[in-house]
């Protein structure tokens, strides 16, 4: 988390937050799924992240299925040679999305009500997409 105030590429930031969201969704699998540890590893990244943002889809907004789906695969292409990156643009977005779902979901863990939760995503400034000029 040191770059998180430097000016990093964001294969670099959807590297870091995929980190932290595929771990997260190993452990949600565990331990509100009462999946084995070997089930959680083998999970799809689409899977653990629909774990961690799936119970948010009230309060975030942008569908957190499709969110997950999309993430997850610019987190292998970051990941993988052989995969083709999404654009700038969009991974900008990805990114953007995937801070904002660990904010919420701490938030929702901490046991900030959904209403209020929803409140405040509305004015958050994470929800104002990055654009091509």
């Amino acid at each position: 988390m040191s770059s998180l105030y430097l000016d990093t590429p964001v294969e670099s930031r959807v590297s870091q937050v995929g980190i932290g969201l595929e771990a997260l969704g190993y452990l949600l699998a565990i331990d509100r799924e009462g999946k084995s540890k070997r089930v959680a590893k083998d999970m799809t990244y689409t899977d653990r992240f629909t774990l961690v943002a799936g119970p948010l889809d009230e309060v975030l907004p942008f569908d957190t299925a499709t969110w997950a789906e999309e993430f997850a695969n610019a987190y292998n292409a970051v990941k993988h040679v052989n995969r083709d990156l999404p654009d700038v643009i969009d991974m900008l977005n990805l990114w953007r999305e995937s801070t904002l779902v660990f904010r919420v979901w701490a938030a929702a863990e901490l046991g900030v009500d959904m209403k209020v939760l929803a409140q405040r995503v509305e004015a958050d400034h994470q929800i104002h997409p990055f654009v091509r000029q």
